[in-house]
């Protein structure tokens, strides 16, 4: 996968916060930290449904972990 996939994920969950960020007129602080909190977990559930779709999230972005390459290549050969 290339590594816009993940800036374009993080971008869209970044857009849905912001959102919801600017639709609140007070600025209260805790509501800032339990949105930061919210958006946290989504990046995490992000990372683990990739995880657990054959991705690995590294340094450099998003690539696809060697063993789901080979059961890939299997599939093509098979075919």
């Amino acid at each position: 996968m290339p590594r816009s996939y993940a800036q374009k994920v993080k971008q869209s969950i970044d857009n849905m916060y912001r959102h919801q960020a600017q639709s609140k007129k007070d600025g209260n602080y805790l509501e800032d930290l339990v949105v930061a909190r919210n958006r946290l977990e989504d990046y995490h559930n992000v990372i683990k449904w990739l995880n657990r779709n054959g991705f690995s999230v590294e340094k450099g972005g998003i690539v696809m972990k060697r063993e789901q390459i080979n059961i890939n290549n299997r599939n093509k050969n098979a075919e």
